[in-house]
């Protein structure tokens, strides 16, 4: 496992590269400033609170990260859903520590379910965004005629965040 910490560098840029392919850049300011973020694809952006103390803690697809606080740490996992021998895909997933916030976006519109500890929820893994560090999740393939589906079923206690649309990765023909 591969963990990526941020360093406070007193006002200066620093690029960190980690194995989510992402370069992360962080931007420290010395008075009130204001940081703008956006993402590459039209969609939602929503602010996901972490807490050590309450146990509040988020699992993120790696491609829905935006940004997060300074006292946010995370470790990036690299896992395959459904099974390599199964047509298994690889998710790059961040697991959230510290106290703070985290910034996360979509492709479309977001909503956030609520398990109670009586429910399920299956969700596509191409729509799912983000999930409490409290629930257990089995990921399985789901096939259909003329369709298949990687599908991620969560129970537990907490929230599971998806998305309408599908991260679609352009492919050269």
């Amino acid at each position: 496992m591969n963990s990526t910490r941020q360093k406070r560098t007193g006002g200066k840029s620093v690029g960190l590269f980690s194995r989510a392919n992402k370069l992360l850049t962080v931007v420290q300011g010395t008075e009130a400033a204001r940081v703008a973020v956006a993402p590459c694809v039209p969609g939602d952006i929503i602010e996901l609170e972490c807490n050590d103390h309450t146990g509040q803690q988020w699992e993120i697809i790696g491609g829905a990260f935006l940004a997060c606080d300074m006292a946010i740490n995370f470790e990036v996992v690299q896992t395959s859903w459904g099974g390599l021998f199964s047509g298994g895909i690889p998710i790059c997933v961040l697991k959230t520590s510290g106290n703070g916030s985290c910034i996360v976006d979509s492709c479309g519109n977001l909503q956030k379910f609520n398990l109670n500890g009586q429910k399920t929820i299956n969700v596509d893994v191409n729509h799912l965004v983000a999930w409490t560090s409290g629930l257990k999740y089995n990921a399985f393939m789901q096939r259909g005629t003329l369709w298949t589906a990687h599908t991620a079923q969560f129970s537990g206690q907490g929230s599971v965040i998806v998305q309408s649309n599908c991260r679609v990765t352009p492919t050269a023909k």
